[in-house]
């Protein structure tokens, strides 16, 4: 599964968290249990995604992509 891969690229693998990953530069402001982080060390734990899990996903990643817009219309509102 490519989601799987992605995972594993960016320091989410079965055992836990890699040293050194995004994953791990991320742990620490951004774990809340439940949270989308929680959710990605789980998947990748398991290797399972269920419609729940991944409408989690998709419902994170797209609030991620909405902020990150939001912030990026705040800085060309400055010029």
């Amino acid at each position: 599964m490519v989601f799987l891969t992605i995972l594993a690229a960016i320091g989410f693998t079965k055992v836990g968290i890699a040293a050194g990953s995004i994953a791990a530069f991320l742990q620490t402001p951004f774990t809340v249990a439940g949270g989308l982080f929680a959710t990605f060390q789980s998947v990748a734990a398991t290797g399972v995604v269920t419609f729940g899990v991944a409408m989690k996903i998709i419902g994170g990643i797209g609030a991620a992509i909405g902020t990150f817009g939001a912030l990026v219309a705040g800085l060309f509102s400055l010029f």
